[in-house]
């Protein structure tokens, strides 16, 4: 079985917010909380962290919608 290729954290988040987080919090049930390069703060639910990570896997892009805070 092919191992999957594994993601950083970091990646996932720069993907999501556009640039580099200022500061990024993974929680347990996948969902991740970024501070964007201007200093807002963005959620993200463990669906589109997995979405984020599959992308950067095979190069696609799909858009990214922000999660209602």
């Amino acid at each position: 079985m092919a191992r999957k290729k594994r993601i950083s954290t970091n990646s996932v988040a720069a993907r999501l917010v556009g640039g580099k987080p200022l500061a990024l919090k993974l929680h347990a049930d996948g969902s991740l909380v970024v501070i964007r390069p201007d200093g807002r703060k963005a959620h993200f639910d463990a669906a589109q962290v997995r979405a984020a990570g599959q992308a950067e896997d095979d190069g696609s892009a799909p858009p990214i919608k922000q999660a209602a805070s």
